[in-house]
Formats: structure tokens, C-alpha cells, sequence
């Protein structure tokens, strides 16, 4: 059974997720690998020279609004394509348990993390070994988000290009000449009279070999 295309309603907000999803994994490849490193590579002195920058980037701007973006969509897309068949569903299931790990990640490891290393407390005298560990708690946790984030932007776009397949499928059946040829009329053989019928009207089979024996030896068999 062909999988139905899914209403525009869940196609919409699917959309949205993945939009959303890949913007957020485009701005944490680049906070791993550019803005990360200047900070966690010899805390606790990189940590307290970065807290001092006046001109410092915040990611949680950007972050917090997406994760409630993917949050939303995601779950609205679920809901309004959970009665669909097919594979959709399955793959807008999973890109919803990225969602919520996502933003539990965010909200319960990475903002403690970042509110300790830069606070209103992170110019004063702390303890190396707490930053140290501050530190390595974000890292793990921006990895987990990576994974999270990979996952959740896959998923989603799976489920798009399920929907569309699906469409797709059903159509190029719908679109497709039918050849009319029925079983019974298959035959083998390039010429009328050698071809083998498969059919209910088979006729007798000495009958069609004599008459397609040439005259001469038809009457000598005879």
C-alpha cells in the first residue's frame, strides 16, 4: 500500500523543524570549533580572561529561541502527522525524542554550566578545580547536543522526503499505461503458428502440430 503524502498542515511544520534543526546544527559546528577553543583549552586562566571580554559572543541568544522553535514545530508536526501510514510517522517519532533530549541537554547541563563559568561570579577568585570540571561538563554536554542535534536533523528530513516519495510513488501508479495484455494471451515464439499458449482455449495439441507441419509431410503422415 502506497504511503499517503501527509496533510499540508504536518508538511508545514516540517518544514520549520528542519530549518530550525539545521540552523542550530550549522551555529554548534561553529561554536565547537571556532568560539569553543578560545576558552576551554587551558581553563581555568582561559576561562577568566574570556568572562573579561566586554565584546564577547552570547550564544544562548541564539540558542534558547531555537530550541524552543524545534521544540514546538516538532511536536506540532507529530501530532498532526501521527494518523498517517508509512514511515513519515516513524521518522517525525524520532525527531521528536531528539527535540526533547535536545532541549533537556540545553536546559538541565549546558545553561548551569555557562551560568557558572560566566556569571556575575566568574571574575572573582574560584576554585581552579570547579572550573576545570565546569568546563568539562559544557564540552560533554555540547557533544551530547551535537549528537542530539545530527540525529533530530536527520530524522526530520527523512520524514519530508518520505512524505514527498510517497506522493510520488502513489502518482507515477496512478500516471502508469496499463498494457492490457492478460495471462492467457502470453506466448513464446515469434510466429503465430509456433507460439504456446497459456489460456483456457489451448486446443487439442497433435491437431496444432500437424497443421503446422508443411503440406507435403502432412499428407505423407497421413
Amino acid at each position: 500500500m502506497a504511503e499517503r503524502e501527509g496533510s499540508w498542515w504536518s508538511r508545514g511544520w516540517g518544514v520549520i523543524v528542519l530549518v530550525a534543526f539545521a540552523v542550530y546544527l550549522g551555529a554548534a559546528v561553529y561554536e565547537a570549533a571556532v568560539i569553543a577553543p578560545m576558552w576551554s583549552l587551558t581553563p581555568p586562566a582561559s576561562v577568566k580572561a574570556w568572562a573579561a571580554l566586554d565584546a564577547r559572543p552570547d550564544s544562548s541568544a541564539l540558542f534558547q529561541p531555537l530550541v524552543a522553535i524545534i521544540v514546538v514545530a516538532t511536536s506540532m508536526a507529530w501530532i498532526s502527522g501521527i494518523s498517517e501510514r508509512g514511515w513519515r510517522r516513524w521518522w517525525l517519532t524520532l525527531a521528536l525524542a531528539c527535540a526533547g533530549a535536545l532541549a533537556a541537554i540545553v536546559v538541565v547541563m549546558l545553561m548551569p554550566c555557562e551560568r557558572s563559568l560566566f556569571g556575575a561570579a566568574a571574575l572573582g577568585d574560584r576554585d581552579a578545580a570547579d572550573v576545570v570540571a565546569l568546563t568539562g561538563e559544557w564540552i560533554r554536554a555540547a557533544a551530547m547536543r551535537l549528537a542530539a542535534l545530527l540525529v533530530g536533523a536527520w530524522a526530520a528530513y527523512r520524514a519530508q522526503l518520505a512524505g514527498m516519495l510517497g506522493a510520488t510513488s502513489a502518482s507515477a501508479l496512478r500516471e502508469a499505461p496499463s498494457t492490457g495484455r492478460r495471462a492467457r494471451d502470453f506466448a513464446f515464439g515469434d510466429e503465430v503458428d509456433d507460439e504456446v499458449t497459456l489460456g483456457d482455449d489451448a486446443g487439442n495439441p497433435r491437431e496444432r502440430w500437424m497443421t503446422s507441419l508443411p503440406r507435403r509431410r502432412r499428407t505423407a503422415k497421413k
